[in-house]
């Protein structure tokens, strides 16, 4: 896992439409980048990520149904987890300027309730020259080691 993120550290944002098979494999690098950082939010609060991977216009939707913006995102607060990691992200490309990502990432809470498991959809954007995740949902399952990895 370590080596994963050392990798996906080196990734740059990309800054053109996802148009062809070398342009997507740039962008699925930067996503799991993006996708590792945000899932690694649950335990340490990481703003730069959010700034840089988060649309302004961003709404989503936890898996307790409260919703996100990117202003809540930045709010200053304590960490709820002591540990994450995430699974996978599988972007499918639309039409160059739009990716539809599902992945799986795991979290333990601070307060010794025990791992939780969320599998997730993210839409991701092209616009004014980056790519963003503009909407979000995700959604609390048993358990259980990848399920569609």
């Amino acid at each position: 896992m370590i080596l994963l993120m050392i990798a996906a550290a080196a990734v740059a944002m990309p800054t053109t439409p996802a148009t062809d098979a070398a342009s997507q494999a740039v962008l699925t690098a930067y996503i799991e980048r993006c996708e590792t950082e945000w899932a690694m939010g649950a335990v340490r609060n990481d703003a730069e990520a959010i700034r840089r991977c988060i649309a302004d216009d961003y709404r989503g939707f936890s898996s307790r149904g409260t919703l996100s913006t990117k202003a809540s995102l930045l709010e200053p607060s304590e960490p709820p987890g002591k540990a994450a990691g995430l699974y996978y992200a599988k972007p499918r490309f639309m039409n160059g300027t739009t990716a539809i990502v599902q992945g799986e990432e795991w979290w333990e809470p601070k307060d010794g309730s025990g791992k939780k498991h969320l599998i997730w959809t993210d839409v991701w954007m092209f616009r004014q020259g980056l790519w963003q995740i503009v909407a979000s949902q995700d959604s609390e399952v048993p358990f259980k080691q990848a399920l569609l990895n």
